[in-house]
């Protein structure tokens, strides 16, 4: 099974604010029968370098924490993006937090979006 929403990432938006918080959902998951966790922290608008990079380093963080802990799911990194104006064009330039999947030989792309996002004013 795939949970392919989950805040999970320790120190990013609504997530746990501790890798040991993480550990704990993750530990959960695994018992009841998730392999993979999607890490879909919230993207309000176009991201910088600097988020990316950093959402990419937690989630390798709790995936090496995962593995020496031989909890049996894998993390993959994902993003949920609030629809605006500049998203076509970030998911042209960069793909970091796009969902991308491999089981076998089939490969997927994933973009987990948000209609109801609205700017303050």
């Amino acid at each position: 099974m795939i949970d392919i929403h989950t805040d999970i990432l320790p120190g990013i938006d609504d997530g746990p604010w501790a890798i040991d918080e993480s550990i704990k959902i993750v530990e959960k998951a695994a018992g009841a029968g998730i392999k993979v966790i999607v890490a879909t922290p919230h993207i309000l608008e176009i991201p910088s370098s600097d988020l990316c990079n950093r959402i990419c380093k937690v989630a390798s963080e709790l995936e090496k924490e995962i593995i020496s802990r031989k909890i049996n799911i894998k993390i993959i990194v994902g993003a949920e993006f609030f629809i605006s104006h500049d998203l076509p064009e970030y998911i042209e330039r960069h793909n970091k937090l796009i969902i991308q999947y491999k089981k076998n030989i089939s490969y997927w792309n994933y973009l987990h979006t948000k209609f109801h996002y609205m700017p303050k004013k």
